[in-house]
């Protein structure tokens, strides 16, 4: 395997495709070797828009589907909740979906995940995007005309209570208007009895702002 790893790198750097930031293979090897995807390294590799092209492409043929509408917006949610961390409970994620279809949820789940989109436990509990480097780039393309604020709300909905601090420590990376989503949040979960989940809420932000602070001026820290 890391022969194959060191040609493929090597091969790049023949055809010029190789970044002029990579100094060797391994830092962007280590980022997806647990589930070894290849495109993900290529594209670590090459910084190019190759991936960016094959999801667009993926994405415009799901919308034109059976289910189209209900596929999307399950990836917007899973891969939302992926680039912050966490995974969704599958009765959680299904029970709160907007878009209706007469399919079988579970053969839409299957199609997603043997398009390699997302992954579902083997118990089928939960449900998770397949790496944050490739759901980043399917939530940038499904949120161009979409609001991604709408989408955090809807996350911070399902997610479980021990996910709450890790998936609001994310938040401060967005780019959406921060002061009427926490407000939003506030209306969502004020009538409830129980406020832990705004404890967690607090905790997440404040940590999450404080890296946020730290990489904006990490060139002086450093």
């Amino acid at each position: 395997r890391r022969q194959r790893q060191m040609c493929i790198r090597d091969r790049l750097k023949k055809e010029k495709k190789l970044h002029e930031d990579i100094a060797d293979w391994k830092k962007a090897w280590s980022k997806i070797a647990d589930r070894q995807l290849l495109i993900e390294y290529i594209y670590l590799l090459t910084h190019g828009e190759m991936m960016a092209e094959r999801i667009s492409a993926q994405m415009k043929q799901l919308g034109n589907a059976s289910a189209g509408d209900t596929k999307l917006e399950i990836l917007r949610k899973v891969c939302f909740a992926d680039v912050c961390g966490i995974k969704l409970e599958t009765k959680s994620l299904i029970s709160n979906l907007t878009a209706k279809t007469n399919s079988d949820i579970g053969e839409v789940l299957k199609s997603l995940a043997d398009e390699f989109l997302v992954h579902v436990s083997s118990e089928g509990d939960y449900i998770e995007g397949v790496h944050p480097v490739r759901s980043q780039h399917i939530i940038n393309r499904l949120h161009e005309y979409i609001s991604l604020d709408e989408t955090a709300l809807s996350i911070a909905k399902i997610a479980s209570d021990s996910d709450i601090s890790v998936l609001f420590s994310h938040y401060p990376e967005f780019d959406f208007d921060k002061d009427r989503f926490y407000a939003n949040v506030v209306d969502m979960w004020l009538c409830e009895s129980d406020l832990s989940r705004f404890v967690q809420a607090i905790r997440g932000a404040f940590s999450g702002s404080v890296m946020q602070y730290f990489q904006t001026h990490k060139a002086l820290f450093d």
